[in-house]
Formats: structure tokens, sequence, C-alpha cells
């Protein structure tokens, strides 16, 4: 039987990772549930341009913040800085 060896720095770096990823998905949440459409319906109320602009940097905000944090989920937080990974040419995620 092959035991291994539990390696607790590693635990913690895992956990760290998880909190961080965690965050960035909370962030991205909130920002393309609920301040994106709130702007967006604002502009549709006051009829501005200006408002619609704001709403939309939520939305893109919220991408790169998921995308980020699906990256460090799936342990692959080194190609975050590789334009394949952004392209979706990556085969991370892909099935």
């Amino acid at each position: 039987m092959i035991v291994s060896k539990s390696d607790p720095q590693g635990c913690f770096v895992n956990a760290g990772l998880a909190i961080l990823a965690f965050l960035f998905y909370a962030i991205g949440y909130v920002a393309s549930a609920f301040i994106g459409p709130a702007l967006i319906i604002a502009s549709l109320s006051n009829s501005s341009l200006t408002f619609f602009l704001w709403g939309i940097i939520p939305f893109l905000i919220a991408g790169t913040l998921l995308r980020i944090a699906q990256a460090i989920n799936s342990g692959n937080y080194e190609k975050i800085g590789d334009l394949k990974f952004w392209m979706g040419k990556d085969k991370t995620f892909k099935i």
C-alpha cells in the first residue's frame, strides 16, 4: 500500500488560492448581476449615454475576474499572462 505524506504548506497554499478565487468569483458575480444591470436600467430611465457606458464596464470587469477565478481554481494560474488563454485558444477549459 502506498501512503503519501500530507503537505501542510501545500494545503495552506491551496486554501489561499481557493479564497482568492472565491473573492474574484464574488466580485465578478456582484458586478455582473447587480451593478451592471442597475446602471443600464438607470440609463434607460434617464436617457443617459453616460450611465449606459458605465453600465457596460462592470460586465467587462466581471468577465475578466471570472476568467481569472476559473484559472486559479483549475490550477492554471500560470497561464493568466498568456494571450492564448484570454483568446480561448488554450486547452485549459476544453473538454
